[in-house]
């Protein structure tokens, strides 16, 4: 299962957008661990948005 991660930073227009497996603060880091097992990090003070979208996981399929 993967989650599409979308970024956005203060100082950007445009938004960073990551398949991850995982996202999580380490310190003062927002950390994103990607499905290939890369991890970026981003510092939480430079971040004005984050947005998750998960999949389908638990409904019944039609």
């Amino acid at each position: 299962m993967s989650i599409t991660v979308k970024i956005s930073l203060t100082e950007t227009s445009q938004v960073i957008e990551h398949e991850a497996k995982n996202t999580y603060t380490k310190g003062p880091f927002f950390c994103v661990y990607a499905v290939d097992g890369t991890v970026f990090k981003y510092p939480v003070a430079n971040v004005w948005r984050v947005a998750e979208q998960y999949g389908d996981s638990g409904r019944p399929q039609s």
